[in-house]
């Protein structure tokens, strides 16, 4: 008695409310092919596999996982420009799928992101559910039905008899292979990718500068609770000089072995600087950084000022004139916030494009104001860190 009420309840919430009825299909709905790529392993393990081959299991420390995380780069935010790069995405792994399907080739980069398993083609007769638009009704009905013909990019589906709209006409329906989810079990095609013949260097030169980076965060934090105690034993003693007071031994003693001690971890610091920097410019030279472009930089840019407008919005009546270079002199601050040698050529030609967008009147002042003001920040943030360390010394 309590399924058949639950069969009632579950029916009037899907038939009385268009939005539950939408909801659960874009739930629980997916395509064979849809349903291979959601359900394959995620771009992040992938990453991981790719980058960090040796890496085994969930149990690293904190600092470890911090180290990987920045290595994999800066998340995307979310934006307009980012959901168009993974519907392309998106659409480019259905593509290459439905080649493989029909008996084509890819080459090995084209494969390294598709799962090792994606379905076959649907044989005639099998079973399947569809998802189809019938006008002039604004949601999708799924309806059970027969494969009667392959076609390209889809099939031709006789539907059954409690479809009436798409019963009556005793033709095949076409339906695209997006909507087609098979009812039986069908047989799956093996992925083939080839191994990366350079997976042991790769592994080789990342764990050094994983384990470096992990060591190195451990000796900043020391040397920076051996400063804390250098600066409370000088606070203590000028307030003992200033009563006319000295320090006894045990505490000169204590404040020269903390001097040892900052030495000793400067010297080790230093040995772990030269091992990171060894080790990121293997990588530097066998991975070469993409450079962004000026486009790219400034449509993320004008993402965070769109986002900044709708948090804090002005008068419609009054339409913003500079709105092309604020969008430039965002994307400088953010190619300078990465501090990355290789995007000083982007941060120039980011200058000139936003020279082009000031006005005549305003070039001098753009001069002093930017252009200065952004060659102080570069000098600063070139500084050999590793110099700073063995000055401290």
């Amino acid at each position: 008695m309590s399924n058949r009420r639950n069969e009632e309840r579950l029916h009037d919430f899907l038939v009385k409310l268009p939005k539950a009825h939408r909801w659960a299909v874009h739930e629980f709905f997916y395509s064979d092919i849809d349903h291979a790529i959601f359900e394959s392993e995620s771009e992040f393990k992938l990453c991981l596999k790719e980058t960090f081959p040796q890496l085994h299991g969930k149990r690293l420390r904190r600092v470890e996982w911090n180290m990987i995380r920045k290595l994999l780069g800066k998340p995307r935010r979310f934006s307009t420009s980012f959901l168009e790069e993974e519907r392309d995405s998106l659409k480019s792994k259905r593509d290459k799928i439905r080649v493989l399907q029909r008996g084509g080739t890819l080459n090995s980069e084209q494969l390294q992101d598709l799962p090792r398993s994606i379905p076959a083609i649907l044989p005639v007769g099998t079973r399947v559910t569809c998802k189809v638009n019938l006008q002039p009704r604004s949601d999708d009905l799924l309806a059970t039905g027969t494969v009667e013909v392959v076609v390209n990019k889809g099939y031709k589906i006789r539907f059954d008899s409690n479809v009436p709209e798409l019963f009556q006409s005793g033709e095949p329906y076409f339906v695209s292979d997006l909507n087609v989810m098979s009812n039986e079990q069908i047989p799956s095609l093996v992925v083939e990718k080839p191994e990366q013949d350079d997976l042991a260097d790769t592994a080789a030169t990342m764990m050094p500068l994983i384990n470096g980076l992990a060591d190195l965060q451990v000796l900043l934090d020391e040397k920076e609770r051996i400063v804390g105690l250098l600066h409370l034993t000088n606070n203590h003693a000028q307030a003992q000089f200033a009563l006319g007071q000295h320090l006894s031994m045990s505490e000169k003693k204590e404040y020269a072995q903390n001097m040892v001690r900052l030495q000793q971890v400067n010297s080790r610091l230093e040995k772990v600087f030269g091992i990171v920097n060894s080790s990121s410019s293997s990588l530097k030279t066998k991975y070469p950084t993409e450079i962004e472009t000026v486009e790219h930089a400034c449509a993320n840019a004008y993402d965070l000022v769109q986002q900044q407008n709708k948090r804090y919005p002005s008068d419609p009546n009054k339409p913003l004139k500079s709105e092309s270079l604020i969008v430039h002199l965002t994307a400088i601050l953010e190619e300078l916030g990465k501090s990355n040698e290789a995007n000083n050529g982007l941060i120039q030609d980011l200058i000139d494009s936003a020279r082009q967008t000031t006005s005549p009147e305003l070039a001098t002042l753009f001069e002093q104001e930017v252009v200065q003001q952004v060659h102080h920040l570069r000098t600063a943030l070139s500084t050999n860190i590793l110099g700073c360390f063995s000055s401290s010394r």
